[in-house]
C-alpha cells in the first residue's frame, strides 16, 4: 500500500518482543527513508493485533493478500512487488491462504 504496511510477524521464541522488533524495523527504514527523502517515514504510534490459531492467521493473510486488489492498485495479489515471506514461497503462501475449504 502507498501510506501505510501490513506485517504479520511470529514471535517463535520466549524472549521474541514485538516492541523491540517494530522499535528496530522502524528505526532503520526510517533512518534510510530520511537520508533519501528528507522526512519522516513513520508515525510514532503502531497498530498491532494477537492472532492466536491457524484459521484467524489465513484470514488475515489473505486480507493482506487482497487489500492492494481493493484498493485498485493491481489486479492479482502476485503482482504485488511487496508480496512475501521470509519462510514461505508466494506461491505456498497463496496457496495456503486460498485452500479450497477455508474459512471467509
Amino acid at each position: 500500500m502507498p501510506d501505510h504496511v501490513h506485517v504479520i510477524v511470529e514471535g517463535r521464541d520466549e524472549r521474541s518482543d514485538l516492541c523491540r522488533f517494530v522499535r528496530q524495523a522502524k528505526q532503520g527504514s526510517g533512518y534510510a527513508y530520511a537520508r533519501i527523502a528528507g522526512r519522516r517515514l513513520w508515525q510514532p504510534r503502531y497498530y498491532e493485533r494477537l492472532i492466536r490459531d491457524e484459521e484467524s492467521t489465513r484470514a488475515y493473510v489473505r486480507y493482506l493478500f487482497e487489500n492492494p486488489v481493493r484498493a485498485h492498485l493491481l489486479d492479482s495479489p502476485r503482482q504485488y512487488f511487496f508480496i512475501g515471506s521470509s519462510e514461505w514461497s508466494v506461491d505456498d503462501l497463496l496457496e495456503w491462504a486460498f485452500a479450497a475449504g477455508a474459512h471467509t
